[in-house]
């Protein structure tokens, strides 16, 4: 059996919510900024964890970019887009023309929450 995955939704200017695991079965929340790391709860199951998660994205008035339907996560990934995936060494150029400016902006709220979290000692 693979590791848990950490999960991370856009929370606009106020960064990222992030569901780390913390058991066989849970999750701890953290809201995730420039500024730090904050937890939000430990040990929540993935229906508590999720729901946490998608009510910040409300509360924070990001609910349009949570829309998997939303007109703009179809568009190109932009240039600027493209040259952070690269740099940051998550796909290669080829690749990263070819995403759509939603999964491009997916794969950067992962890198960058990531990056904190890691910074934080939470994930490895």
């Amino acid at each position: 059996m693979g590791e848990t995955p950490t999960y991370v939704l856009g929370l606009g200017r106020a960064g990222h919510v992030a569901l780390v695991p913390d058991g066989p079965a849970t999750f701890a929340a953290y809201r995730v900024d420039e500024d730090g790391v904050y937890p939000l709860g430990g040990h929540l199951h993935t229906d508590q964890a999720t729901a946490m998660a998608e009510q910040l994205t409300f509360d924070n008035r990001a609910g349009r970019l949570a829309y998997a339907s939303a007109r703009w996560r179809a568009l190109p990934a932009s240039d600027a887009q493209v040259r952070l995936l690269v740099s940051a060494q998550r796909v290669p150029r080829d690749v990263a023309t070819t995403l759509t400016r939603g999964q491009a902006s997916d794969l950067l709220d992962a890198t960058f929450a990531q990056r904190r979290l890691r910074k934080a000692g939470l994930v490895a």
